[in-house]
This record gives structure tokens, C-alpha cells and sequence, in this order.
């Protein structure tokens, strides 16, 4: 009785269809690479990119991304008139690799062109006793925060890999770039000039030392055109 019941599971089995890595993607390896571009948008902005499929499991893209947002306004508690200016962009290329049907690990390189620049000046005249105080006098104060350049990218996304059964493909990512500690510069003129010290520069850079990393939150549709 066993011997038939073992017998039975192997013609059993070898009556089912095999599917191989290519089946479960939807192609061959005949069928790559297969080339799609699309729209993107991110913590970085709105982008581009142009996905290439190598393989069912190995997809390579590159992507740019840019926003930038500006607020000019009076503060009017202290009577400054300021400007912040904070740029966001990116250049990645990124690879990802497909191991689930809908699951992708992805790792790269940033080029991180973000930056905050925030500027404050006086609007009108101090007295102190009977000596009045021009704004030009006064001065003015300038910030710029930098990251570093360059930095890598790792992430984890969900959606369907590029294949020839699909005209368009969306995805959702989530992940972190590395910028480590960023740059700050503080200049000032006029009497506001002692207050752009290396040793005030110094402890706004600490203040943000922390944050090294910048999370990155993306949703990307890419259309098949080769």
C-alpha cells in the first residue's frame, strides 16, 4: 500500500506544470532588459527616473528629484524681515534586487543637492537712549545648512517588477540616505557681526549633528517602452 501511494505522489507530481524564476515574473530571460521610465515623487520632490530590468530579480534606475520652497515674511515679534529659502534635490542611481513577487530591496548612491538657507534683518530704527539705530547699521544675519554630497542609499519597496505582462508598474518605497553631519556656515555684518562666531557656527553644528540620516518616502509609476 505504501509503495502505491509513493508511486502515485510522483506521477502526481510530475503531472504538475514546473515554474521556474522567469514564470513567476512574468518573462524569460530572452525577454531582457526590458526599459521603462517614469514619474516620481519623494521627500526630495517631484522627479523622473529610467528603470532598466536586467533580469527578472535585478532592476537598475536612475532618478533625479527637485523642490524647492521659499517664505519671505515679518516676524513680527521682533520686527525682522526674513528669507528661507530650502531646496530639496537629489541624483540617485539605485539598484534593486526582486526577491518576492511584489517585494524589493533596493541600495545606492545620492548625490544630495539639499540645502536651508535662512536670512533675518531688522526693519526699523532702535534707540538706545538718544542714539538711534538704523537698520543698515544693524546688519544682517545669514544661516546655511548643508549635507554632505554624497551618501548611500538603502530602502525597502513593495509593487511589480518591470516585465513584458505589464505596460506600467507602481511602486512604493521606504527608506534612509546617509548625509551625515551637515555643514554650517553663519555670516553677519554690521553690529550683528560678533554673533557669526566660529564658536556660535560651532554650537549650532552640534545642535544638529544628530541628524544624519534623511528619510526617504517615494511612490514611482513606470511605464514599459523597450
Amino acid at each position: 500500500m505504501k509503495k502505491i501511494l509513493i508511486i502515485s505522489c510522483i506521477l502526481l507530481t510530475g503531472m504538475l506544470p514546473a515554474h521556474s524564476q522567469d514564470d513567476y515574473y512574468g518573462g524569460s530571460s530572452g525577454d531582457y532588459p526590458i526599459v521603462g521610465i517614469g514619474v516620481a515623487v519623494n521627500t526630495f520632490g517631484p522627479g523622473l527616473e529610467v528603470d532598466v530590468a536586467i533580469n527578472p530579480s535585478f532592476n537598475i534606475r536612475l532618478s533625479g528629484n527637485y523642490f524647492q520652497y521659499v517664505y519671505t515674511g515679518n516676524i513680527s515679534r521682533w520686527k525682522v524681515y526674513g528669507n528661507y529659502t530650502a531646496t530639496f534635490g537629489n541624483i540617485g542611481l539605485t539598484a534593486d534586487w526582486n526577491f518576492g513577487r511584489i517585494i524589493h530591496l533596493s541600495g545606492g548612491v545620492v548625490y544630495n543637492m539639499t540645502q536651508q538657507i535662512i536670512d533675518g534683518s531688522p526693519q526699523n530704527n532702535y534707540s538706545f537712549g538718544l542714539v538711534q539705530v538704523t537698520p543698515e547699521q544693524i546688519g544682517n544675519v545669514e544661516i546655511t545648512i548643508t549635507p554632505n554630497k554624497i551618501g548611500p542609499y538603502l530602502g525597502l519597496g513593495l509593487g511589480l517588477p518591470l516585465d513584458r505582462n505589464h505596460l506600467a508598474s507602481f511602486f512604493f518605497d521606504v527608506g534612509a540616505v546617509y548625509h551625515g553631519k551637515p555643514k554650517v556656515e553663519l555670516e553677519a555684518n554690521g553690529m550683528l557681526h560678533p554673533t557669526a562666531s566660529s564658536g556660535q557656527a560651532k554650537i549650532m553644528k552640534e545642535n544638529l549633528e544628530k541628524i544624519t540620516f534623511y528619510p526617504l518616502i517615494a511612490m514611482r509609476l513606470v511605464f514599459r517602452i523597450i
